[in-house]
């Protein structure tokens, strides 16, 4: 597999396979498969990548191929989630901060959270048990 990243285009290429015989597009939105006459998938492009890889990159996966991101363009990405407590969150590293969106009262903003806390939370089964457990009450 490789990976190619258009900046000028902010277009990420997953190359998975050589090109071989007829080439078909099926698109879709903004993403696109490329699948050759044998049904194998060759190709995966995502147009307006940028959003894409924060995310991944946000969430810890390690996306190779990629250049370097640079420190001061990295930030904080909103994380959606399966729960009946809350929608999204995101993590800003470099502060500390936990930015949690809560399906009926909004925003709240949790200071000095350490990183492994927020990677439990990704990890928890059950969202909102982890947040009335670790988060709420814990810290400001």
């Amino acid at each position: 597999m490789t990976l190619r990243y258009d900046k000028e285009t902010d277009t990420l290429y997953i190359i998975l396979g050589p090109d071989k015989g007829e080439i078909y597009e099926y698109e879709a939105g903004s993403f696109s498969a490329y699948v050759n006459d044998f049904g194998a998938l060759v190709e995966i492009s995502i147009e307006e990548a940028s959003g894409f890889i924060a995310r991944a990159l946000a969430v810890g996966v390690d996306i190779d191929g990629l250049p370097a991101p640079d420190a001061n363009q990295l930030r904080p990405v909103w994380e959606d989630v399966e729960s009946s407590m809350i929608s999204a969150f995101k993590y800003d590293e470099s502060k500390g901060t936990l930015d949690v969106m809560f399906h009926r009262s909004g925003v709240y903003r949790y200071s000095d959270v350490p990183y492994h806390v927020v990677q439990e939370l990704r990890a928890a089964s059950s969202k909102g048990s982890y947040m009335r457990t670790m988060i709420i009450g814990v810290y400001d």
